[in-house]
């Protein structure tokens, strides 16, 4: 199950802002996250669920409120192929007990050795294998000769009430603190949106491959933070997804973050880094989706203030003038009738 945590950050009032909702773009990015390839839609909530696949198969979980209509399940698949094997990269996989084939939307990218990393994704909606409450599937039918980290899915749904936006951004992203240039560090995602009049929550996915260390029993992560940046300020947490979340090598959390009003955009970081004991995390991003609220940019018109009444200036004389007398209302009398 998908670890969830609460984040507060208090910054000062940020202005400007784009507003961002469905989302449609030919991108998705190799050693970065990008735009999704497909169209994203509609909802006001999302949830997550993972499962490693260094043992197969792997069972994915997830929870959905029980008021809640489903409307988009995305599936994501991040393997290491061997590129001296002679053998093309596995993109066919099962899932549920049905057979999918999904399209690559990162790398493959040079990992480590012989082995490039690719991540994939389907919509797999159309299974419903994702109901309101609690789901569970299992994933297998990855060759076993690939360093599988895992799989997870995205499920974007809807419950009573206003629509906000989601954003949603995945691909390949590799960082290793001692990897050279671009391979050590991610890339820095910026969700921009409409700022709000008043306080609300986003929910922040995550999707994070090859960061929990398979060679201990209980999975310890290799160190890495989440880096959360709300108006400029930034909350730092060390090792976000605990001890293993979803299994050796793969991981998946669920984060709110406090969004103050006036706030008009998210940063989101992976990142690699040394601690006390153990090799840091050589990891993969595969996904980052915001969600929250729609913004209130207007009061209602009964709570917003009346000017006050202003008293009529007195007229002042001029300089040489006498005073000026001030008009008095008047009473009209009725005519007087001559005597016949």
């Amino acid at each position: 199950m998908a670890r969830r945590a609460e984040l507060i950050a208090f910054v000062s009032m940020a202005v400007g802002g784009v507003l961002t909702g469905t989302s449609f773009a030919m991108a998705d990015g190799t050693e970065t996250l990008g735009d999704p390839s497909v169209a994203i839609a509609e909802g006001n909530g999302i949830a997550v669920g993972g499962t490693g696949l260094f043992n197969q198969p792997g069972t994915i979980s997830v929870d959905v409120p029980a008021d809640a209509t489903i409307k988009q399940v995305l599936l994501y698949v991040e393997t290491g192929h061997h590129s001296t094997g002679g053998t093309p990269a596995d993109d066919t996989f099962n899932v549920g007990g049905a057979s999918v084939t999904c399209p690559v939307i990162g790398g493959p990218a040079f990992f480590y050795g012989d082995v490039d990393t690719s991540s994939y994704r389907c919509d797999i909606t159309d299974l419903e294998l994702v109901q309101p409450g609690s789901s569970s599937f299992d994933v297998d039918g990855l060759d076993p000769a690939d360093i599988n980290d895992g799989a997870g899915v995205l499920v974007i749904y809807e419950t009573p009430g206003p629509l906000g936006p989601i954003q949603v951004r995945d691909g390949n992203d590799i960082a290793f603190v001692d990897f050279e240039g671009e391979r050590g560090v991610t890339v820095p995602q910026t969700f921009t949106f409409t700022p709000s009049l008043e306080d609300r929550t986003a929910n922040l996915a995550l999707m994070v491959g090859s960061i929990a260390n398979f060679q201990e029993p209980d999975f310890t992560p290799r160190p890495s933070t989440l880096r959360i940046s709300v108006g400029g300020v930034d909350t730092y947490i060390e090792d976000p997804f605990g001890l293993g979340a979803d299994g050796p090598q793969f991981d998946t959390g669920l984060f709110d973050v406090n969004i103050p009003a006036g706030v008009s955009e998210v940063t989101v970081e992976m990142i690699s880094r040394w601690g006390r004991d153990g090799l840091p995390a050589s990891l993969v991003w595969v996904n980052a989706t915001l969600a929250m609220g729609p913004a209130k940019i207007d009061v209602a018109p009964s709570s917003r203030p009346t000017a006050p009444s202003r008293p009529r200036p007195r007229r002042r004389p001029q300089p040489g003038h006498p005073p000026v007398p001030e008009p008095q209302a008047t009473r009209r009398r009725p005519a007087r009738r001559r005597p016949s």
